[in-house]
Order: C-alpha cells, then structure tokens, then sequence
C-alpha cells in the first residue's frame, strides 16, 4: 500500500513540499465493495512463487503446528518458500506416536 504525502505530512518529515513523495507502508490492501480500504497483511511475511503466488510462511507454520502429527516440544515445524520455487515445503519433527497410529489403523 502506498500513501501519497501531502504538504502538511511533508513538514513533520522534513521533505520539500515541491517534492511530494509516496510513502510505502509495506501493508497489502484491497478495496472492499462498498469502497474501503481494508488491509490484509503485511508485505514482508509474504513470499512470491515463481508461478507469481503469494505465500504467508507464518500463517502456514500456525496452521500446520495445529496438527496432532506434529510435535511442538521436539521443533514443531518450519515452512520455507523463495521465488525459485513452485511450492513451500515443510520440515516436521513428527510426533511419533500420531504417526505409528496412523500407520497401525491405514495398514489394517
């Protein structure tokens, strides 16, 4: 999201009023249908794909240490994604005994 700078912000910042300025306030937004801005989430805890998607790395990391198979007192779970890749990947430390039960009841 970007604020363009008026004349009376201008003084507080120190900057010549002749040379507004926009001021990036690293918040992604979008307009609502009934006109308001309304913002979403934060520019720097998103990370793009290279198919152009937008990921939030912490907001899969709480969704996916909600798990029983993961084990939140051993190193829960770390998610990682850069714009070389297709798809964010995932490091688990499983919790062993969801895991071995899950095996036992989809072996029988």
């Amino acid at each position: 999201m970007c604020v363009f700078m008026c004349m009376l912000v201008c003084v507080f910042v120190r900057c010549n009023p002749a040379h507004s300025r926009w001021f990036h306030t690293g918040d992604v937004a979008i307009w609502t249908t009934d006109g308001q801005l309304k913002i979403v989430d934060r520019l720097k805890n998103l990370v793009k794909l290279r198919g152009g998607e937008y990921v939030a790395l912490e907001a899969m990391e709480a969704t996916y240490a909600q798990s029983v198979f993961v084990d939140g007192k051993k190193g829960g779970i770390m998610c990682y994604a850069d714009g070389d890749m297709d798809k964010p990947i995932a490091l688990v430390q499983v919790r062993c005994n969801s895991a071995n039960k899950c095996d036992a009841q989809s072996s029988s």
